[in-house]
């Protein structure tokens, strides 16, 4: 697929490890301009001091993840332009998760991102990385566990936002069309954003299989 802009927005990966599996949630923001390095360096800041921050609280991303789960990078890339600025950083200590609960590595739950308008493109999901929620006898995470989670990404939307960044839902790609059988998105000529105005959590496990631990034996 071809490299899409993204006008005035910047990519981030938050990269984890659990029981050798690397694990990797992605958002996006925006800037009133052009993404500069500084943007970069201080977007990248306010994400890791989202996760874990002295004095340590509920909202913190550190305190909803496993003790099994290790956030040990965070790279920001500028999508304003093609093969535009990024800063990769790595922690000089890893970010270890502070609950005790471990969930396998391929199970997680949705946080759903909303921009108050209808279609794919308008909507975001993060896989949740490092669930640390226990499932009760009817298959569902407890409410006020999901209500954690929610709690937790509204305090990053609204950390970043004091940062002076907008999170937001991005779109490289409008429809699809069937290419030798497959389906293949149609690209457009330049992404679009829209910013995230609600964010929900599901109760019910979601799997992720590429996060499956290696077969050893």
């Amino acid at each position: 697929m071809p490299t899409i802009p993204v006008p005035h927005t910047i990519m981030a990966e938050l990269i984890f490890v659990q029981h050798s599996v690397r694990m990797e949630n992605v958002l996006h923001f925006t800037v009133p301009g052009t993404p500069t390095l500084a943007n970069l360096v201080d977007l990248r800041n306010a994400l890791v001091g989202w996760d874990r921050f002295v004095p340590l609280n509920a909202t913190h991303l550190c305190q909803n993840r496993s003790t099994q789960n290790t956030l040990v990078a965070v790279k920001t890339t500028s999508l304003h332009g093609i093969n535009d600025i990024f800063d990769e950083y790595v922690l000089p200590a890893g970010s270890v998760g502070t609950v005790g609960n471990v969930m396998p590595t391929y199970a997680t739950i949705a946080i759903k991102l909303g921009t108050g308008l209808a279609g794919r493109s308008y909507r975001g999901r993060i896989y949740h990385c490092g669930m640390p929620y226990l499932v009760g006898s009817d298959g569902f995470i407890a409410a006020g566990s999901a209500t954690l989670l929610v709690n937790c990404y509204t305090a990053m939307k609204t950390q970043t936002a004091t940062a002076g960044f907008t999170l937001v839902v991005a779109s490289k790609y409008s429809g699809v069309e069937i290419v030798n059988g497959y389906r293949r998105g149609i690209p457009r000529a330049e992404g679009i954003t829209t910013p995230v105005t609600t964010i929900g959590c599901e109760r019910g496990l979601d799997t992720n299989r590429h996060r499956k631990v290696p077969h050893i034996v």
